[in-house]
């Protein structure tokens, strides 16, 4: 593997002690990674990329492992066609001037067209042209698109400091887009502590429900809580087991 971007204070253990991560440097499964708070690091190799980014200590050969396991069950792939469905819903920022409103009705239809390069543009136009008031949302917006379209760090970078309230149409696809980011950086007992939040339950949500109770089947897989992983993820399966996620779940059910 090679540090393909560091930010903040992270650094590997030697030898002699942690010394300081730059972008190039070699690492091996063996390694033990440190973040300190704020800190980011994205790891790439062959042609898959790793983020990490909340503080704490990382052994790179239990990361990749569960990488690997994810990646043998169709996990990743079965979520994000799952949640482009969800992310890409129809709607737009009431009241917002006319040319955000095109710009976000323009990327909106790019998302729905799988263009996401496309999309970000009509959003990033969006967010020049909107209001103090308006700017949330649209942050949301490229922050899915940017994850959807595989940058982890942008999506990160943009879903940072949204606090979205009951009343904003978008809050609970929020809840969707955060837990997958965290995910998407190993930050499994954050994952799990944003999604078990009781203002965050999806459970019931006819539908959000299936990603909500994968994504936090493999929150609890990070935190090896085996009992609760094998309760959401046989819940998937009972919602929808014949679709992408329930094939999924049956996989990492069999491979614990």
């Amino acid at each position: 593997m090679s540090v393909a971007y560091v930010a903040g204070n992270a650094s590997a253990r030697s030898d002699s002690g942690w010394v300081g991560l730059s972008t190039g440097d070699s690492l091996s499964a063996e390694d033990t990674l440190q973040l300190s708070e704020g800190a980011f690091v994205e790891l790439k190799w062959t042609s898959a990329r790793l983020a990490l980014s909340q503080k704490g200590v990382y052994k790179l050969h239990d990361v990749l492992a569960y990488s690997r396991t994810l990646g043998s069950a169709g996990a990743d792939k079965a979520l994000l066609s799952s949640m482009q469905y969800i992310l890409s819903s129809p709607g737009h920022i009431q009241n917002a001037p006319g040319g955000a409103r095109a710009s976000l009705d323009s990327g909106a239809e790019y998302v729905r067209a799988e263009q996401y390069d496309q999309a970000i543009k009509q959003f990033l136009q969006a967010q020049d042209a909107a209001t103090d008031s308006e700017m949330p949302e649209i942050q949301y917006r490229l922050s899915y698109s940017y994850l959807l379209e595989g940058d982890s760090r942008k999506a990160i970078e943009y879903a940072s400091g949204l606090r979205p309230s009951r009343a904003d149409e978008w809050s609970s696809n929020f809840v969707i887009l955060k837990a997958k980011l965290l995910i998407d950086s190993s930050a499994f007992p954050q994952e799990v502590a944003w999604l078990t939040r009781s203002e965050n339950d999806l459970s019931r949500d006819a539908q959000r429900s299936s990603v909500y109770l994968f994504l936090l089947g493999l929150g609890y897989r990070g935190v090896c809580d085996v009992a609760n992983e094998k309760l959401a993820l046989s819940k998937v399966m009972s919602i929808s087991g014949e679709s992408v996620l329930g094939k999924s779940a049956a996989l990492l059910l069999l491979n614990p």
